[in-house]
């Protein structure tokens, strides 16, 4: 997007997608002239002896250099644990410090009061 915007300020253009349009129509008419190769053998011997590196250091790179596939399937989630049996008793008898539900609550209350 900075390279657009650099494009759009340096011609005057009032939009972005100007911009890019305009850079598309001139890079596909040097190329049916046949002058896009020339033009990019100039730039490259303008360009002199920088390293390879020189516009990668720029990005951040993962530890050991393996880049992430943004195309990739992702991992299928962890199976599931298996479920223990429970004891059909315990299940039965609620716990002490369980808190009841509203409608076993209102039971409770209930009894209490007729008794």
């Amino acid at each position: 997007m900075r390279a657009a915007r650099a494009v759009q300020e340096a011609f005057r253009l009032r939009s972005t997608v100007a911009a890019l349009g305009f850079s598309i129509r001139t890079i596909a008419q040097l190329l049916e002239e046949g002058k896009l190769d020339a033009l990019v053998a100039e730039q490259r011997s303008q360009a002199g002896s920088r390293p390879d590196r020189a516009r990668g250091e720029r990005r951040t790179e993962r530890p050991g250099g393996a880049r992430i596939d943004p195309f990739a399937r992702p991992s299928r989630p962890a199976p599931p644990l298996p479920e223990t049996p429970v004891d059909a008793a315990a299940e039965e008898q609620p716990a002490a410090d369980t808190p009841l539900t509203d409608a076993a609550a209102e039971e409770a209350s209930d009894e209490a009061s007729e008794a």
